[in-house]
């Protein structure tokens, strides 16, 4: 009997006075639960992907107004626009990110995708480390470290996701035209 009216009162507290309300009742808050929890979960992700869009995974750390936070903002602003040439298919774009004679293994590239009736979007340039190597005003020498994501090539409405790419290291030597640009003047890829 006494198992019987502690049920009972739990029953009554809980606003329950017979079986099927009460595992309603359960129901209906384990239900609650779940949806909060997976609320919660999604603002966590979209919180992180905003955080980190358009940014490294690991972000290389500077000081600001120091000669690698000024790199970082020139090569985001570069492969950014890199990024939009490809997508529009433009080699006049990519060939303006380059001085004269440069850059010609990135245009054979996006000729090729062309080529194939192909544009490349989505693509993105985690930088992983950048290093200012050698600095004078219209000319630097940055050690980078970096991988493509996201890219996806398209063709009509068929979308390809382009594989994942290891990091890489390169030696890039920047060149600021006279109306303030950077191009790229040369790349190497460096030694890990």
């Amino acid at each position: 009997m006494d198992n019987e009216r502690r049920r009972s009162a739990i029953s009554v507290r809980l606003g329950c006075v017979n079986r099927p309300r009460c595992v309603l009742v359960v129901l209906v808050a384990l239900v609650a639960l779940v949806a909060l929890v997976a609320s919660l979960a999604l603002v966590a992700l979209r919180l992180g992907a905003v955080a980190t869009r358009g940014t490294p995974t690991r972000s290389p750390r500077a000081e600001p107004g120091s000669a690698t936070t000024e790199a970082l903002l020139v090569l985001r602003d570069w492969d950014d626009r890199r990024a939009d040439a490809y997508a529009a298919g433009s080699t006049d774009r990519l060939r303006d990110l380059y001085v004269p004679r440069a850059g010609t293994a990135d245009l054979r590239m996006l000729r090729a995708y062309r080529s194939r009736g192909l544009r490349v979007v989505g693509m993105r340039t985690q930088l992983l480390s950048v290093a200012v190597l050698e600095r004078h005003p219209a000319r630097w020498t940055v050690r980078v470290t970096d991988r493509l994501d996201g890219a996806v090539a398209v063709h009509g409405d068929q979308r390809t996701a382009l594989p994942h790419d290891t990091s890489s290291i390169h030696l890039l030597t920047l060149v600021r035209s006279a109306a303030g640009r950077w191009r790229v003047a040369g790349v190497e890829a460096a030694a890990r």
